[in-house]
């Protein structure tokens, strides 16, 4: 006889072999139908999602035509960017084999995991962005990066609202603690410690 917490265990496991409990992917896909139908979101519609990835999704079917292939080509594009932004960030640190390894576990370990259509994916792409363009900023000082790093991460926001304040909250305190650093003149000119 097995123990109750075994038990349970196994006919969860059973269960979940069965029948697939992730989100519904239809709910970004047909929100941002609605879209183009010209309803508008919180009016006509409600949804708990934030609405940056009805209004992305809406721009890339009325674009590229309204369609599931297009929704998944999308993402793989996503993927693309997510390895590319990997290995450019781990080249600063690393040789060009570790640089490349790690874009490869990148690749390896996002899209293919879930591979829907759903609001993380847009606003990981909008946070890799906006870290790469802090980085740059670090490295070369100009306002177009300071304007890219602030636009990305409110994009983040608008896409995904719990990830856009972890962002922005982890930019604001790299920042200042980047600004005491330098202050004391721990970091030195080129702000090692950033990159």
């Amino acid at each position: 006889m097995l123990p109750p917490y075994l038990r349970r265990h196994w006919l969860t496991c059973g269960f979940s072999a069965a029948h697939h409990h992730g989100t519904d992917e239809g709910i970004v896909l047909e929100g941002a139908q609605r879209i183009l139908r010209g309803e508008v979101l919180y009016r006509d519609f409600f949804s708990y999602f934030t609405p940056g990835s009805y209004y992305f999704l809406a721009l890339l079917f009325k674009i590229f035509g309204s369609s599931f292939l297009m929704a998944r080509t999308a993402l793989v594009l996503f993927g693309g960017v997510y390895s590319t932004v990997a290995y450019l960030l781990a080249r600063r640190l690393c040789s060009r084999a570790s640089a490349i390894f790690v874009a490869a576990l990148v690749t390896l370990t996002t899209l293919p995991y879930r591979f829907e259509v759903l609001h993380n994916w847009d606003s990981t792409l909008w946070a890799c962005l906006a870290v790469y363009c802090a980085v740059r900023w670090m490295e070369s000082p100009r306002w177009t990066w300071a304007f890219a790093t602030g636009s990305l991460a409110s994009l983040t926001c608008l896409f995904e609202q719990s990830k856009g304040a972890g962002l922005v909250l982890g930019l604001g305190v790299g920042l200042i603690a980047i600004a005491f650093l330098d202050r004391n003149g721990v970091c030195g000119k080129g702000r090692q410690l950033w990159a």
